[in-house]
């Protein structure tokens, strides 16, 4: 029986990931890990959480994507998370997101 690869999971962007580390530190679930020259691979992919673009928006060279991208109603449930929690929305991702999307916070 063949393994199917899991729909929720990230991609790297192999030509634009630097191997610098930060999607491996970020990562809760262990889904990063390294080949032996120390390139950047979805080890554990089966353990990313449905829904989740934390890495993505850590990623400083945009090399990480998912199935479906960031969008505005993600963007309001990151506000939403945040301030329930008092706290601001982190500035990595209010950059990245205007960055890479052009997308504007509530």
């Amino acid at each position: 029986m063949s393994e199917k690869k899991r729909l929720w999971q990230p991609t790297i962007d192999e030509t634009r990931c630097t191997a610098c580390r930060i999607c491996h530190d970020f990562c809760p679930k262990g889904v990063y890990g390294f080949t032996p020259g120390g390139k950047v691979v979805v080890k554990n992919g089966e353990q990313c959480v449905d829904g989740c673009h934390g890495c993505e928006w850590q990623c400083p060279s945009w090399a990480i994507t998912f199935p479906e991208p960031i969008t505005a109603d993600y963007i309001a449930k990151a506000v939403d998370y945040y301030g329930k929690k008092g706290k601001p929305v982190p500035s990595t991702f209010t950059t990245y997101v205007k960055g890479r999307y052009g997308l504007e916070f509530p």
